[in-house]
């Protein structure tokens, strides 16, 4: 009636299972194609009368690419669907939904396959490589994203938090690849008034009130402002930092499996001081959810983080601080995906002229990697002749290793066609993806 509709709509939920999409169940051999198909119809009908409106899907509820009815043939079906929709879809949509787990580091050796300890990064990456070799760049929607724990007991409520914070995090570093991200946490589910996913319970009494839910809310209350530059040595910290004016925000985020000491140092502008710091987190010990806000130590040292903890840390400045420069990443990817590493495998990554041109600073290889029981020795690369290692023997006997590596590459090493040679120590691996983090310096913002 009023002429105005949402922005982004899904074909439909969930088509990736059977319960939704019955051709699954009922002709596995062509499901995808009538998948694609009903896609196609609807996209063209919707664009007839509302050309504005993106039309996406499939709205996958269970992206697992390693899995399927052979190795990775999920992943087959999936990038056979964005090859035929490629014409008339406007984005990609997914959900994210990690198990429940205390500990996701530790779980890798007893069966976890979650998203949580890299396998989210390598899906992303896996999907943008494709779309760049097939001439199909389309925006990714995670219209929701959370943890499949629906129960309502303290540690439930931790397994909820503990997997919207991981995901966002994850998401901040892909500002370009995903339109949006919505995490599934509602304000009231009124078909279920004390249901886990909301944030408002109702008592027998009929009177509102927050659960646990709204520490989500209250950790990242204020974050915002420009995306800062963070040099840290640990695969499973992640760190994340914003400056607004004089808000300084530094995100911690631990997944490494242990408790954490964390020394923090800031390289601040030359007559810049610290007024004051408040550290949020939330935490979960002896069968106990907190939400912690206090006041913390202007020296930054020995910050704690219990396994799977997020911490935000609000450090006021006594004046507004400067962006100076600006880092400018952008990801150049390999063709080829599922790779087997079978003896060495070879790559080729293209760079823009436009990127060459700028002054590069020193940048990453990532390499996503996927491997039942781990790996017994060093991974190598040689990029355009220079070679490299990264010791995997530490995950050897994991159930399954679902993640990425880096190789840090100097600026002078870069070329407009780059040589990257890949060689597992142990056989079996498949190379889900290849692709060069370019980053370039620039005074304004490019």
């Amino acid at each position: 009636h009023s002429e105005l509709t949402a922005a982004w709509w899904e074909v439909k939920n969930e088509s990736d299972i059977p319960e939704e999409w019955s051709y699954h169940r009922d002709r596995p051999n062509e499901s995808w194609r009538l998948l694609a198909d009903f896609h196609n119809e609807m996209a063209q009908a919707i664009h007839r009368i509302a050309p504005e409106v993106k039309v996406g899907g499939p709205t996958s509820a269970w992206f697992h690419p390693e899995k399927g009815r052979t190795p990775f043939s999920q992943w087959r079906d999936h990038h056979t669907f964005m090859d035929s929709t490629k014409e008339h879809l406007d984005f990609y949509g997914h959900h994210f939904y990690d198990s429940s787990i205390m500990d996701t580091y530790k779980g890798m050796w007893s069966g976890y396959s979650g998203y949580a300890q890299g396998k989210l990064e390598c899906i992303i990456d896996m999907l943008k490589a494709h779309m760049v070799a097939t001439g199909n760049v389309k925006p990714i929607v995670v219209s929701e994203h959370g943890s499949l724990n629906d129960n309502r007991g303290e540690v439930d409520f931790w397994m909820r938090l503990k997997a919207y914070n991981h995901n966002l995090i994850t998401f901040m570093d892909r500002p370009s690849d995903l339109a949006v991200t919505v995490p599934f946490l509602l304000g009231f589910t009124h078909w279920e008034p004390n249901g886990g996913h909301g944030l408002i319970d109702v008592d027998d009494d009929g009177n509102y009130e927050f659960n646990d839910n709204i520490y989500f809310v209250n950790l990242w209350e204020g974050v915002t402002g420009h995306r800062l530059l963070v040099l840290d040595d640990e695969h499973k910290l992640h760190v994340r930092s914003f400056l607004d004016e004089r808000d300084l925000y530094v995100v911690l985020n631990n997944r490494t499996g242990d408790s954490l000491a964390i020394d923090l140092k800031l390289q601040l502008p030359t007559g810049a001081t610290i007024d004051k710091v408040m550290l949020r987190s939330i935490r979960y010990g002896d069968e106990k959810l907190s939400y912690v806000e206090e006041e913390f130590s202007k020296d930054l040292e020995r910050i704690p983080l219990i396994s799977e903890e997020t911490a935000v840390l609000h450090i006021k400045l006594n004046q507004p601080g400067q962006i100076q420069r600006f880092v400018n990443e952008k990801s150049c990817y390999a063709g080829k995906t599922v790779v087997e590493a079978r003896g060495s495998v070879k790559f080729e990554i293209a760079v823009p002229a436009k990127a060459l041109s700028a002054k590069r600073a020193p940048s990453v290889v990532r390499v996503g990697l996927h491997q039942v029981n781990g790996f017994d020795g060093e991974l190598e690369l040689k990029f355009n002749g220079i070679s490299y290692s990264h010791d995997l023997a530490w995950t050897d006997g994991m159930n399954t290793f679902f993640d990425y590596v880096e190789f840090p590459i100097p600026a002078a090493n870069i070329r407009a066609k780059n040589e990257v040679i890949i060689k597992s120590p142990t056989s079996g691996a498949t190379i889900t993806s290849t692709k060069l983090i370019l980053k370039t310096l620039h005074a304004q913002r490019p």
